[in-house]
């Protein structure tokens, strides 16, 4: 695949900090590749607000949404506060968990790259994967930058090679999917058809209606013509 649309998301609400150096690097060493950038910068978005009705699709998708989904790969950029992510990015995610357990995001490669001072940016990634999993994104690998003990140029290196694996995944156009999706995708299938056998009538069911001909994730992506 050329000219893919890789997407770098900022999570720092703050301007002129680690967030913007990382962009920075990211920014430049994408330069020379064939690929578009786009960059979702939490610094320089107004706060959304949790909206419960996103669930209606009355009012379409919010802006980071509208991005998740045109981009072929992504690289999350996310300083720790309190051990979780800054709560102006959570809600931006919180507004596109209505679509959770859909696997808009099947196809998609993710990079998580986290940093705080001096711990719990390895629980964000792990919190990290499993959500992008949840959306059906392939996770391709996750690093954690400590300010006060790590080597910020080892931990570049770590970044970069994990992009350019990302990038050849996008360019050879291999789609994967783990056991535990496998076993989303049956569960929330039976979740569907139970609503609709009592004739309950939610929003899920009409985006669920591409997947519900198909017994397994796989069986979707193989008749999809994804590898």
């Amino acid at each position: 695949m050329c000219g893919m649309n890789i997407l770098i998301i900022k999570g720092s609400p703050r301007k002129n900090g680690m967030g913007d150096y990382f962009l920075g690097q990211v920014t430049e060493y994408l330069k020379d590749k064939d690929c578009t950038v786009d960059i979702f910068d939490q610094s320089h978005s107004q706060i959304s607000r949790y909206d419960a009705d996103m669930d209606a699709c009355e009012k379409g998708p919010s802006l980071f949404e509208q991005k998740l989904m045109k981009a072929d790969g992504i690289i999350l950029l996310c300083p720790v506060y309190l051990k979780q992510m800054p709560g102006a990015l959570k809600i931006e995610f919180d507004n596109v968990s209505y679509r959770m357990h859909e696997f808009p995001l099947i196809r998609k490669k993710v990079i998580i790259f986290n940093y705080a001072s001096t711990h719990g940016a390895k629980e964000l990634s792990e919190y990290f994967c499993e959500l992008f999993k949840s959306f059906g994104a392939e996770v391709i690998g996750s690093h954690e930058h400590y300010t006060m003990s790590s080597d910020i140029d080892y931990d570049l290196d770590c970044l970069f090679s994990q992009i350019d694996t990302m990038m050849k995944r996008i360019e050879d156009n291999v789609c994967t999917f783990t056991i535990r999706q496998e076993k989303l995708f049956t569960y929330v299938k039976r979740l569907v058809l139970t609503e609709m056998k009592h004739n309950v009538i939610t929003n899920k069911q009409e985006r669920w209606k591409e997947f519900l001909p198909y017994d397994s994730l796989a069986q979707y992506i193989k008749e999809h013509d994804l590898k």
